[in-house]
């Protein structure tokens, strides 16, 4: 009974504080790429960032156009979920500090390469079903997107019937990428 508890924080740990982390994550790449902010899912984001990163932004600036104080907060979080994961499981909570941070740190990477693939998996398939239609989610996903879309189309142009390759370059790129630090690491 006591593991079937367990088993249930784990999941409500794992899906809120991930669900955070993205948003936060997200806020911070729609900056980056200088998305329209009056977007309704752009204003969501800030809603659901806004309370824990107005107050870092006081403390922490933002330098080259990067919001460090979103990259902070997401990486905090991510420390806490890893805090709270381990307490669950280990009762004794025998961990050093040193391997959390290192893993927070490895674990901000990959959500972000995760981010990226669920950002261009939901394009591609949104790309069969609307093109003349206007979705706020869409126009934000492809201001998300187009940098690194754009630079696999340098590498591979759009062939004559009109299909698009760049996002299968990309996701290989990123899913190999996710493979080989997963596999350092043995995450």
């Amino acid at each position: 009974m006591t593991n079937a508890f367990i088993n249930i924080g784990l999941f409500l740990i794992e899906v809120v504080f991930s669900l955070f982390t993205y948003a936060v994550l997200l806020r911070f790449f729609l900056q980056w790429v200088k998305a329209d902010f009056y977007n309704p899912f752009c204003q969501l984001i800030i809603r659901i960032t806004s309370p824990l990163l107005k107050p870092l932004r006081r403390v922490i600036p933002g330098f080259f156009g990067l919001d460090f104080a979103a990259i902070l907060l997401a990486y905090v979080v991510i420390f806490l979920q890893l805090i709270l994961v381990q307490m669950l499981v280990d009762k004794s909570f025998y961990i050093t500090w040193a391997v959390i941070w290192v893993v927070a740190f490895i674990k901000l990477i990959l959500n972000v390469i995760w981010l990226y693939i669920i950002l261009i998996v939901i394009r591609s398939i949104a790309s069969w079903f609307s093109h003349a239609s206007y979705n706020p989610i869409l126009l934000a996903l492809h201001q998300l997107t187009e940098p690194l879309l754009r630079k696999a189309r340098q590498i591979i142009p759009r062939t004559q019937s009109g299909i698009d390759f760049s996002p299968t370059l990309v996701l290989l790129i990123l899913i190999c990428i996710q493979i080989f630090i997963s596999s350092i690491f043995s995450m």
